[in-house]
């Protein structure tokens, strides 16, 4: 499972971050469960000065793992 991977290709690197929160809602789905996927998200609404989509992503991965560190980079 690499969308995410390529999301954050497109967000660094191209700052197209509208494609980027497009691969990571799908990698969403796939992978519900994955911190790094939330995290990204959150970044990438935040770039696109969508506050509360990024809290909202923010504190669904601490949702998900709050012990996980991931969640507080």
């Amino acid at each position: 499972m690499y969308r995410d991977l390529v999301a954050i290709v497109f967000f660094m690197m191209k700052k197209d971050y509208n494609k980027a929160i497009e691969i990571l809602k799908t990698a969403k789905k796939i992978s519900p469960k994955r911190v790094q996927i939330y995290n990204n998200l959150g970044v990438c609404y935040m770039s696109v000065k969508d506050y509360d989509a990024a809290i909202n992503m923010f504190q669904t991965s601490l949702t998900i793992d709050d012990t996980n560190p991931l969640t507080y980079t």
